[in-house]
């Protein structure tokens, strides 16, 4: 009897930790607007598109030259497909311009701390970005 209560519980014990299993991944890059370095421009990394807040791995802002890296990792293994999203205000000043793009598969790692980063490069921010969204505020009365 106890061997057959073992082997269900094992059984469950190592698909639980399997499918609990730690992802991580990164990337890093330069945001530009007409060639000029953007600093203060928030890059976020969400373990999907969705942007949910359950899904946000990291933040962080770009420094003086434009230049970003950034990390995260999550246990959420089923809808892991991480993307990098930049919100910034090039060639809009009152609006705020958000894109996001799809860090690959092969950035992607087992284990709590990515071994390779996904190079975005540089990042023109003239463009419009087939994902990008404009959020302005409502005019003062």
């Amino acid at each position: 009897m106890k061997v057959t209560l073992v082997v269900p519980f094992c059984f469950t014990l190592i698909v639980s930790v399997i499918s609990r299993s730690t992802q991580s991944t990164g990337a890093t890059g330069k945001l530009v607007c007409d060639g000029r370095p953007v600093s203060n421009a928030k890059v976020q990394l969400y373990t999907d598109r969705s942007a949910s807040p359950s899904g946000l791995m990291a933040t962080v802002t770009t420094d003086a030259n434009g230049d970003f890296t950034v990390k995260g990792r999550s246990s959420n293994y089923e809808t892991f497909r991480p993307h990098v999203f930049i919100t910034h205000h090039c060639h809009s000043e009152r609006c705020e311009r958000k894109f996001n793009m799809m860090i690959p598969d092969s950035y992607t790692k087992s284990g709590s701390k990515p071994s390779d980063l996904f190079g975005l490069g540089s990042v023109e921010l003239k463009r419009k970005y087939p994902s990008e969204t404009k959020t302005c505020p409502s005019p003062k009365p």
